[in-house]
């Protein structure tokens, strides 16, 4: 779990789900066919995960 910008990102292990905290809206949602164990906004709108102790980054949203 995290928190940027007034977005909450979340996963449960497959999915990556971000969250508007003011309105409790989904603003995207991404799917991984990989156990996901960590992840964390880095810069922008940039988000890190890990999985199985490697450091991976999305490309913008």
């Amino acid at each position: 779990m995290d928190i940027s910008k007034n977005e909450l990102i979340i996963t449960d292990g497959k999915r990556i789900m971000i969250y508007n905290i003011e309105n409790a809206e989904l603003i995207n949602s991404y799917t991984s066919k990989y156990n996901i164990d960590n992840i964390k906004y880095i810069e922008g709108y940039r988000i890190a995960f890990i999985r199985n102790n490697i450091i991976y980054a999305d490309k913008d949203k």
